[in-house]
């Protein structure tokens, strides 16, 4: 009897404390499928899949959590975008402004990055495992923590990029 007491108390107590996932502003994604226009808008959350967003205008959006994943972001301006937890597996963004965008815990597993600007990027603790980064410009970018393994980093600028405790094959990085 405690023990089910207990165990009610516990799942009740889960249910107070828990932060409700919130959906991104329906406006907001209506407008950038509309426009490709659609900087400084909460897209959190947002089931983006497949979406053909090249050239898009998405600078200091919010796309934390956003699901990406095989859309086309290819020449899309997402300067100091957050896209912290965010699904962008397979998503082209060949010649992207992420610059100043925060990419913390990002999925970019397969990603074209190739050319690519993501100076000042925070990636701490994304998944770039199998992404082309060729030709990208990585310059001063938090690399820590970082599943590197399998990604492509021909003629990529790597200056002042920290990469403490980033998984790498062989623990070599291949340029």
């Amino acid at each position: 009897m405690k023990l089910r007491i207990l165990t009610l108390a516990v799942s009740l107590l889960s249910l107070l404390f828990a932060t409700p996932s919130q959906a991104a502003n329906p406006e907001d994604v209506k407008t950038l499928l509309k426009t490709k226009q659609c900087a400084k808008c909460d897209l959190s959350n947002a089931d983006l899949r497949g979406a053909d967003l090249s050239g898009a205008d998405l600078r200091a959006a919010k796309l934390s959590a956003a699901n990406l994943s095989g859309a086309n972001l290819s020449g899309a301006g997402l300067f100091a975008a957050k896209l912290n937890a965010a699904n962008l597996s397979g998503a082209n963004l060949t010649g992207a402004d992420l610059n100043a965008t925060n990419l913390t815990n990002a999925n970019l597993t397969g990603a074209d990055l190739q050319k690519a600007l993501l100076m000042v990027a925070n990636m701490v603790s994304s998944d770039l495992s199998n992404a082309n980064l060729t030709n990208a410009d990585m310059s001063a970018a938090n690399l820590s923590g970082a599943n590197l393994t399998g990604a492509n980093f021909t003629g990529t600028v790597l200056s002042a990029v920290n990469f403490s405790g980033a998984t790498m094959p062989d623990g070599k990085l291949s340029q």
